[in-house]
Order: structure tokens, then C-alpha cells, then sequence
């Protein structure tokens, strides 16, 4: 080991021990192969007002004390500047062996200037040109951030400007001087944890977007969109935009500003919130109103994302509108947070839940996406930037409790509909069975009236005839029709007439009428006691029965039609069975009277109905309870 190394390692024991007994300003950094501590320290800067300073110019400023120092182990915070900041830097490399070092900027910069000063000291030489606005591939450092390598001879000191012109975000000063091989493994690491967190909101997003569209609810797909443009919050703010591949992309990211992707995400949160806590609201026009404000500051949020993508060449601090379009929609977006946690614990306070509601409000104040753009922004730094993973773990926390409580709220709302529409199902079958008992009381009286008045006065005609004119068989056939067609009149109006009626022997009489037709075969089987059955049940089963046998001869197209009706002690069953063309069933319960007129009659008993139909014939079991 030679003296120059000794003496190395002795300067930079006694920079350790001296920066650990007290943080003071350095005028010179000296490395040794290893990372430097916080640039604070070290770095000088300067803000040049009048826009056209030069190295020289620096130089001076530094020769005579004029440059500035700004807090230490804080970061440089000067909000919206127009003017080029220059940073100046003193450094030595102590190792014995050359040494490749990267002054590396974590900024969204529209343009860095490098600048080396000579050897001879007498002259500056633009060393490097950086800018956000460069793609990956093009870049001498591959880095998401701007960064820009130096090599380092034995013993070597450099002194290096940065001019570095940002107008288009907070002029918000991250940097730190490392060699390459650290901060790679570093960002390895950076690079699994956000992968990690955006993979985990992307699959999430696209779950939600499914659900979304599955059932037809518009908070789910909301919920894939909050995720979406935190993704896109994620991706800006991180710097990672510069590692897309595909440069259209590229182009189409880069040209998209963080902050009115903030004001659309607390939109769209504000929107998720309502839908979970609404049913809390006791004043329906209070969250109306709310509504309406978070509408307009996400439509000016929108027309903000759309006129900076399309003109961002105009969108400068140089610019006094874009100053105030700033200002403006800072504004915005801390009013929309504000009305979001406002909505949030007014509805639990109404539960009488108020330290709830103020535990939440806080929260949602504190990790939402306006917070997390106001602090990457430096304009309300509340926690370390170069330590954001609990955000989002916090994000992927709040994801996974939002959507829980999302479920819950679904699921409360599909079984309120599924009991209105019960509810429905029940007074449309109420309402049936109604009309279907004043039909059957109408059919009674008009067979009454029918049988009392009109059959009576046959009923004479026929004996006058056949004592009187016994010769005229024309005649007295004639009459006998009628009265016989009266007769089945009666049968079709008034079903059952007494109670000791055979319920067998009249749907035989029904089967006969039918195979008179001669255009179906049918054919007709009995099992057990008819009496067994009320008369009430008896008007209900001939109906179904006939009901069956009009469709049967209207639409089966078959040629055998057999109808089964067995009676148990328990219960009847009522078999049919036909090798027509089939038909739709589900179609026929819905739309046909015919079908739903059974299905009323067949429940009014609390019975079942199973149909069976195909292309190769229907099967339709009706069981009644006894």
C-alpha cells in the first residue's frame, strides 16, 4: 500500500468521524469507490434570475462566496421556478485504482447541462446533455432518472456544474453521487418492489373491470379506472415512464402530466366512496351537491390532461397561464380530497359513529393520490420521497378494504333486488290467480244464466218438437244439436257442477271431443280414486288438462298425444307426453299466457311443473300436493 492510499483512507476516517460529530457544510466531497452521503453537504447552488449565466459566471459566483448552501439532509425545494438552477460540485476520488462515479437527478428536468472544468482551470467543457424527454436507448447512463458517468483517475478532483432547466414541475432537487454497481443493485431493488406493487394494482384493476362488466355495475369499473390512472401516478412520479421499449408509447406517456392524472384519481375515489357509504345519507340532495362539484373538478381535470397533451410546448412556468392553471388546479385537487373525506364522515356520523368517521377522514387525508403528487411535488413533503414503499403498501391495503366493502355493498344491493323482484313475481302471480278466479266466477254466472234461461227455453222447444212434429226428423235433429252443443257450452263455462262430479270420467268426455277432431291421436290413461280429490283442485287439474290438450292441438304438429293422470293418497300427478316438434319452454313461461296460466294454477296448489321438450317430443309432469 503506497502513501497516497494511506493518506486517502486517513482523510476520509477523519471526514467520517468529523461529519458524525457535527453536520456542517463541506466545501470539497472525497470518495473512495463508495456512495457519498447527502449532497447537501457539498453541493453549492445558484438561481439564475436573468436566464443567461454561464460557467464562468458560476465560477466567480463561487470564487466570491456568492453561491448558496441550502439546509442539510434536507432537499432543495424551490417550487415553480422558470430560471435554471446551477449546481456547483467539488470532488475527489482518494482510491488508487481509476473509478467510474454517476451524479445521478431524480427529476422530470426538460434539459441538464453538464459542464467539466479544465485541467488548467481556466475553462468549462460541456461534458453531458441530459433530459426526462430522451428515451432509454438514447441515453449514454440506461437509467430511469437522469444520471451522467465520470471516470476518475488516481487521486483525481473534478469540478462539475449542473444547469438544470425544469418547466414544467416543481423544481424539486433529488441527487446523490454513487458508483454505477451500487446504485444498480439499489435500483434492482427499487425495480421488484414497484413491479410488485403496480402488477399487484393491474391485476386488481382488471379483476374489477370484469366484475364491472359482469354485473353491470358502474363502481367496479370506476374502481379498475382509480387503479388505472394510479398506475399512471405511479409511473410519472417514479420515473419509470423512460423505461418503455416502444417509443409511440413512449411519446404518448411522457406527454401526460401528474397532476391532473391526481385530480381525475380523487374523482373517480370520491365516486367510490359514495357508492359504499350512500345508503348512510339521510339528505339525498347534500351528496347531489357533492356530486356535482366532484363532476366539474374531474371535467377540469380532463380538459387540463387533454390541452397539456396536446400543447404541452405552451405549458411553461414561463407562462403566466400556465402559473395560474397551476395554482387552480392545486386548488381543485385539495377541494375534491376535502369533500371526500368531508361525504365520508358526515355518513358514518350519522350512525353516531363520528370518531370513526374522523379516524377515516384523517386517513383518506393522508394517503390518497392529491397527497401523494403534493409530496413527490415538494410542495407538502410529509414523509421521505426516497422511501414511498409504505404508501404503497397502504394503497394496496386501502385497495383491498375498498373493494371489500364494494362487495359488500353489491351484495346488500342484489339481495334488496332479488327481494323487490320476488316481491313482483309474487303480485303479478297474486294478481293472475285474481283474474284467473274472477274469470272462472264470471264462466260460473254466465252458465248459470245460460243453463237457467236459454237451456230451459230449449229444453221446451225440443219437447214441443218431438210430441208435435215427430214426422220432421230434420227438425228434431236439428233441435237435438243445438241442445247438445249447449250442453258442451256449458261444460267448457262451468266445469265442475257438483260435487260428486267424476273428475275421470269428464276429461275423458274431453279426450273424445278431441279425437273427434281426428288430426291428433289421443289417448287417455287413469290411475286411482277421483273422489280423493277436492272439487277445487279438480277445476284446476281439468283446466290444466285442457289447457294442455288446446296447445297440444295448435302447435305440437304431433301424432300421438297421451295424457296420464295418476291420483295417490298423497298427492296426483299429471302426465303428458306428446312426439310433436317441441318448443321453447323458457320462451312459453315467459311470453305465453297459456304456459303461465298453467304455472299459476299448478303453484296456487303449491305443485311443481317439470317440462322436458326437444325436437323429438314434449314431457310435461305437473305434481300436486293432496
Amino acid at each position: 500500500m503506497n502513501n497516497n492510499t494511506i493518506a486517502g483512507i486517513f482523510l476520509l476516517l477523519c471526514q467520517f468521524i468529523f461529519a458524525q460529530q457535527s453536520e456542517t457544510h463541506q466545501d470539497t466531497l472525497f470518495v473512495y469507490g463508495s456512495d457519498a452521503g447527502h449532497l447537501s453537504k457539498y453541493v453549492f447552488y445558484h438561481v439564475d434570475e436573468t436566464n443567461n449565466a454561464t460557467p464562468e459566471k458560476i465560477d466567480w459566483l463561487h470564487r466570491n462566496d456568492k453561491l448558496k448552501r441550502w439546509e442539510l439532509n434536507e432537499t432543495l425545494n424551490l417550487g415553480l421556478n422558470p430560471h435554471p438552477l446551477w449546481l456547483y460540485l467539488n470532488v475527489k476520488h482518494l482510491g488508487e485504482l481509476p473509478q467510474k462515479y454517476w451524479w445521478n437527478l431524480y427529476s422530470h428536468a426538460d434539459a441538464v447541462y453538464v459542464y467539466e472544468k479544465n485541467e488548467d482551470g481556466k475553462g468549462w467543457l460541456l461534458y453531458d446533455v441530459l433530459s426526462y424527454d430522451t428515451p432509454l436507448s438514447e441515453r449514454t447512463v440506461k437509467t430511469r432518472f437522469l444520471a451522467t458517468e465520470f471516470t476518475f483517475n488516481p487521486n483525481e478532483g473534478k469540478v462539475i456544474l449542473l444547469k438544470i432547466k425544469n418547466l414544467r414541475h416543481s423544481q424539486y432537487a433529488v441527487t446523490d453521487f454513487t458508483t454505477p454497481v451500487s446504485n444498480l443493485l439499489w435500483e434492482k431493488e427499487f425495480y421488484w418492489n414497484i413491479g410488485f406493487f403496480v402488477g399487484c394494482f393491474a391485476l386488481i384493476g382488471l379483476l374489477s373491470l370484469c366484475i364491472g362488466f359482469f354485473t353491470k355495475q358502474l363502481a367496479f369499473i370506476r374502481y379498475c379506472g382509480y387503479l388505472f390512472f394510479i398506475i399512471l401516478l405511479l409511473l410519472s412520479e417514479e420515473l419509470l415512464i423512460t423505461v418503455t421499449e416502444w417509443p409511440i408509447l413512449f411519446e404518448l406517456l411522457k406527454s401526460v402530466h401528474a397532476l391532473p392524472i391526481a385530480i381525475i384519481a380523487v374523482g373517480l375515489h370520491f365516486y367510490i366512496l359514495k357508492f359504499i357509504v350512500q345508503s348512510q345519507f339521510k339528505n339525498d340532495s347534500l351528496i347531489k351537491r357533492l356530486s356535482k362539484i366532484i363532476n366539474a373538478g374531474i371535467l377540469f381535470g380532463v380538459i387540463f390532461l387533454a390541452t397539456y397533451f396536446f400543447f404541452k410546448n405552451y405549458f411553461t412556468f414561463e407562462r403566466a397561464f400556465f402559473i395560474y392553471l397551476w395554482h387552480t388546479a392545486i386548488a381543485i385537487a385539495i377541494l375534491m380530497l376535502l369533500l371526500t373525506s368531508a361525504m365520508v364522515f358526515v355518513a358514518l356520523n350519522t350512525k353516531r359513529m363520528w370518531w370513526i368517521g374522523l379516524l377515516v377522514a384523517l386517513v383518506l387525508l393522508y394517503f390518497n393520490p392529491v397527497g401523494y403528487f403534493l409530496n413527490y411535488s415538494g410542495l407538502i413533503p410529509y414523509y421521505k420521497v426516497t422511501y414511498p414503499n409504505y404508501f404503497y403498501a397502504q394503497l394496496c391495503l386501502e385497495f383491498l378494504f375498498l373493494g371489500g366493502l364494494i362487495t359488500w355493498r353489491y351484495q346488500r344491493t342484489v339481495i334488496t333486488n332479488y327481494s323487490l323482484l320476488q316481491e313482483k313475481a309474487l303480485k303479478e302471480e297474486q294478481d293472475l290467480q285474481r283474474a284467473l278466479d274472477i274469470q272462472q266466477t264470471e264462466r260460473r254466472q254466465i252458465a248459470r244464466d245460460l243453463h237457467d234461461n236459454l237451456g230451459a227455453t230449449l229444453s221446451v222447444i225440443k219437447l214441443v218438437i218431438t210430441n208435435s212434429y215427430r214426422e220432421d226428423y230434420n227438425l228434431i235433429k236439428m233441435i237435438t244439436r243445438a241442445n247438445d252443443d249447449l250442453r258442451h257450452f256449458f261444460s267448457q263455462l262451468y266445469v265442475i257442477k257438483n260435487d260428486k262430479l267424476d273428475l275421470f270420467k269428464q276429461l275423458e268426455e274431453k279426450i273424445d271431443e278431441f279425437n273427434k277432431v281426428g288430426a291428433i291421436h289421443f289417448v287417455w290413461i287413469k290411475v286411482g280414486n277421483p273422489l280423493a280429490v277436492s272439487v277445487s283442485i279438480s277445476e284446476s287439474v281439468f283446466l290444466i288438462a285442457s289447457e294442455l290438450l288446446s296447445n297440444a292441438l295448435k302447435h305440437s304438429h304431433a301424432n300421438e298425444v297421451t295424457l296420464q293422470l295418476l291420483i295417490e293418497t298423497d298427492q296426483l300427478q299429471l302426465v303428458y307426453e306428446d312426439d310433436g316438434k317441441g318448443f321453447d319452454a323458457e320462451k312459453s313461461n315467459s311470453k305465453g299466457m297459456g304456459m303461465r296460466n298453467i304455472n299459476t294454477r299448478v303453484h296456487q296448489w303449491d305443485g311443481e311443473i317439470y317440462i322436458s321438450s326437444n325436437k323429438l317430443g314434449t314431457t310435461i309432469i305437473i305434481t300436486i300436493p293432496l
